[in-house]
């Protein structure tokens, strides 16, 4: 289970990935892992202090859902969403605090990852989507 800390975030990107498979039912938890895993290469980079570009694909429809996804977390960005997590001592990852939002993103996407392949291993191509779409 993730720390309650990382739920909203968490609930906020899971909850476009429904929105968004709703509208293109074709999307299968293996795209979901995919573009968790570019997240993640992306904000560890970020994290890191490299200048990178946002994650870009060829396929359209993988590239339409990571655009959803960072206007998901530009929002949380201007209302200030997860702020309050970086720099304090109450919200670390193995004894380390988030020194920015690109280190908790990245903790986020990692952990979305990880469910969305346990779940597809578990109950097939859409396991993760069926799951997450069950308590959203």
């Amino acid at each position: 289970m993730p720390p309650e800390y990382l739920m909203a975030l968490m609930q906020s990107i899971e909850s476009g990935i429904v929105n968004f498979h709703k509208e293109f039912p074709k999307l299968v938890d293996k795209d979901v892992a995919f573009i968790y895993t570019k997240f993640i290469t992306y904000y560890a980079a970020k994290s890191a202090g490299k200048k990178v570009a946002e994650p870009e694909v060829t396929s359209q429809l993988k590239q339409d859902l990571i655009d959803d996804i960072l206007n998901i977390i530009d929002l949380r960005e201007e209302m200030r969403a997860d702020i309050q997590y970086i720099d304090n001592q109450n919200y670390t990852s193995g004894g380390r605090v988030f020194s920015s939002l690109a280190s908790l993103y990245a903790m986020a996407f990692k952990r979305l990852e990880q469910s969305a392949k346990t779940w597809r291993k578990r109950n097939g191509q859409k396991g993760y989507l069926n799951y997450v779409q069950s308590f959203l």
